[in-house]
């Protein structure tokens, strides 16, 4: 029981990261910022309720931010596949 709750924080923690801690660049930090999305939690909540494909319809999120985004995700373990 007590792993489960550690492994519960763990989770919480990752999820109020903020972005620029996953070396996100400027650039794509700032066009986020203007959707109000700050944390590990506002992207991935975003992801969720619209779709990966969303973000790079958002104004200044295109095509090559997306698949930024998706390859850092990826390699920090946050997503898979």
């Amino acid at each position: 029981m007590f792993a489960d709750n550690l492994k519960s924080l763990e989770c919480v923690d990752k999820l109020s990261t903020p972005l620029e801690y996953l070396e996100i660049q400027p650039r794509i930090l700032r066009n986020l910022r203007r959707y109000n999305i700050y944390l590990l939690e506002d992207l991935l909540r975003f992801i969720k309720k619209n779709g990966f494909d969303a973000l790079g319809k958002l104004h200044g999120v295109g095509k090559r931010s997306c698949e930024d985004l998706y390859l850092i995700l990826k390699d920090k373990d946050i997503l898979t596949s």
